[in-house]
């Protein structure tokens, strides 16, 4: 059951990167710095910062929330910050 709803978060995961202007999707290391790169590369747009992990439960409850933002505000940026080790790329 726990493998299910990983992947069923890894899934809306996937999905919320994507929008109707298909934007560019990829994973990034986050490393010094970056945050303020995201701060920049948002700059006067609303976007939302969501911190998961692929082993939180109360992170996956979140992605549903997240989905339905997605949904009723297109215009609104998602960027998602995995906190999972390097390794977990598959699975992020």
């Amino acid at each position: 059951m726990r493998l299910r709803t990983a992947l069923k978060a890894l899934l809306l995961a996937a999905l919320l990167t994507c929008n109707s202007q298909a934007q560019e999707s990829f994973i990034k290391t986050f490393n010094p710095g970056s945050y303020q790169q995201i701060l920049r590369e948002n700059a006067g747009q609303a976007f939302i910062l969501a911190v998961w992990s692929v082993d939180c439960p109360s992170c996956i409850k979140d992605m549903s929330v997240l989905s339905e933002i997605r949904q009723n505000h297109p215009d609104v940026k998602i960027v998602m910050l995995s906190t999972d080790e390097p390794g977990a790329t598959p699975e992020v």
